[in-house]
Order: structure tokens, then sequence, then C-alpha cells
């Protein structure tokens, strides 16, 4: 026989569980919201790894599930390493599919791989002030061919409160080089605040002080050992090109070195004044790769 003062504490106890259950639900985010989005990954080829990764978001109404269209979804990238330390990584512009509705195209130039020795990338999507997170694997570089390469200079040196940091630039390969019609494409970045920020440069680029406004800026790509050199080309928002290379061989690894500069200075791969291989970043291409 269960005692007057045992079914008052199991009545307590319910009513206690029933209040809760109503607070959580109450105060749930996702129950309030007006999207739901998905992050859909590349599988296979395109399964995301370190250096340029491209990938798409879905976004739908939470009222009626269809899709939500005309938006400017924004992304935000975070790697939060074992050793206690963060840092961001470039992200190119978010645009909406022409093909699927309420789909939207992103490209992330991923530093550094993830992992239980390297740490955890975490990627904020952002729609009208509603944000949503998620933990992307990547995986490791595979092969020879160079992913990204850094160069800087003294305008890049930047001395605080909080020591000395070195905002380089960051230029990730944009795409495979074919050897019939050979094109270097290129992505560049400028980190900034310590790494937590990267911006994409182009002229008219406004970066950290002292650099300011891009005015003036050249790339240049040699195939030769830096023999001949060929102009890049500025396709905006970071993106740049360089074509006219005629001993680019398939299957076969080539050496492409990259120079470059802003505002009348010279980028290196120590900061220092250009002479001789600091005036230039190497690039390992496989076409066929």
């Amino acid at each position: 026989m269960i005692k007057s003062n045992t079914i008052v504490v199991l009545l307590l106890a319910l009513i206690t569980a029933f209040v809760a259950a109503c607070g959580s639900s109450s105060s749930s985010s996702t129950a309030s919201s007006t999207y739901k989005v998905e992050y859909l990954p590349g599988t296979g080829m395109n399964a995301p790894i370190q250096g340029k990764t491209s990938f798409q978001i879905r976004i739908t109404k939470q009222s009626d599930g269809s899709a939500a269209t005309g938006l400017n979804p924004s992304l935000t990238m975070m790697m939060h390493m074992t050793n206690g330390d963060s840092h961001s990584t470039p992200v190119d512009v978010v645009s909406e599919s022409t093909t699927t509705a309420g789909t939207y195209n992103c490209t992330v130039y991923y530093l550094m791989a993830s992992g239980p020795t390297m740490g955890t990338w975490e990627m904020n999507v952002t729609v009208n002030g509603e944000t949503t997170t998620f933990n992307p694997d990547v995986a490791m570089a595979m092969g020879s061919d160079t992913v990204n390469q850094k160069l800087y200079g003294a305008d890049d040196i930047v001395t605080g409160m909080s020591g000395t940091s070195y905002n380089k630039y960051y230029i990730f390969r944009d795409g495979p080089v074919s050897a019939a019609t050979p094109t270097l494409k290129l992505h560049i970045s400028h980190g900034e605040n310590m790494m937590m920020d990267f911006k994409a440069v182009s002229m008219g680029s406004v970066l950290s002080s002292p650099t300011g406004t891009v005015t003036s800026m050249t790339v240049q790509a040699s195939s030769d050992g830096g023999t001949t050199w060929f102009p890049a080309i500025d396709n905006a928002n970071g993106h740049w090109s360089v074509s006219g290379f005629t001993n680019i061989v398939s299957s076969q690894t080539n050496t492409i070195f990259v120079k470059m500069s802003v505002n009348s200075q010279d980028k290196t791969t120590d900061g220092k004044t250009a002479a001789g291989p600091n005036e230039y970043a190497t690039f390992a291409v496989t076409p066929g790769m």
C-alpha cells in the first residue's frame, strides 16, 4: 500500500517535470525561428577538404516547408584548435542557385583539416538575423599539388599591445589547370586581426591599416623559372586568373611561380625586400589530377 506522503512526493515530481518541459519548449530558438537551414556537403571528390571546397546550403520556411528564395545568407568560419588557439579562413561570396529554389552555393577556402589532433571547424550560417551552426568535417589535402601559399610585406607587419602580428596574403589555387588551355586560377585573401578575419583582395578592396584601400595591384605568374611573366586578370572578389603558359605538361607536376605587388609594395615570402627566391610563391600543379 502506498503511503500518502509518497503520493505527494510523486505528484510534486510530476508537476516539476511538466513545468520544466513547458519552459524548455517555450525557450527553444528552433521552434520560433523563421527558417530551417540544411548543410549539403559534397561527396567523393567534392567532399570537404583542405583548400577550396564548394558546397550548398538549403533554406526552407519553418511555416510550410517551402523553399526560401531571394535571401542573402552569410557564412562565418572559425577553427577551434586542440591547442586552444582559434582562427577563421577565407569565405567566398554566397550566391543563390539558378536551378534549385531555396538552395545557395557556397565556397570556403580551408586553411587546415579538422580532426582529433587538429581541431573543430565551426560554420555559422546567418539568415536575416537567425544563425544556425554546423561543424563540417574537413579532410587533409592529398597529393603533392600546392593548395595555398603566403606572401606579405612591411605594411602587413603590425606591432601593438598584444605583440607583432603578420597580416599575410593567402593565395589559394582556385581550380584545376588544364594542359590543353592552361590557366592558373587563384583566390587571394588578406588575413587580418590575428587571422580572425579574411578579406578578399582585388582592386578597390579596403584592407586593415596601414594598407587601406587597394589602389594598385599586380599579380604575375611564370612557368619557366621566372624568365617569362604573364599578368593576371582581376576577376573581382579576390579571384584572379593567369593564362599564356606554353610549357604545361599533362599528368606531370609543373612548377609555377606567383608574385604580387599591392599599392606599389612587392609582397615576399618573408616580408623583406624582394631579392631572388623570396619574391615569389611556388605552386606545384599537375594537370589531369
